[in-house]
């Protein structure tokens, strides 16, 4: 019978590395996955485009885990120089 006990555990999920995300798309519009699970842009992860090369623009994608902080992700780290469609503007 355990009636009346009680215990508490504590236990740390350790980050992923984002480097071992899936990413589709075009600028703007960028699936990002890991372990086919969608991640969620600003929760998950963050985007930065940086240069681009006629038709393509480099991306990089940095994981928004922070100890202690909730409503972050669980990644670590940044994926750098990814290349996705760049998109025309007008």
């Amino acid at each position: 019978n355990y009636e009346g006990m009680e215990d508490t555990f504590y236990f740390k999920i350790k980050p992923q590395q984002i480097k071992k995300v899936k990413v589709t798309g075009t600028q703007g519009n960028l699936t990002v996955t890991y372990a086919k699970h969608t991640l969620v842009e600003g929760v998950d992860y963050d985007v930065e485009y940086g240069a681009s090369n006629g038709k393509n623009v480099e991306v990089t994608i940095k994981g928004r885990y922070e100890e202690g902080k909730e409503g972050c992700g669980s990644f670590i780290n940044d994926v750098n120089k990814l290349y996705v469609k760049k998109v025309k503007t007008n």
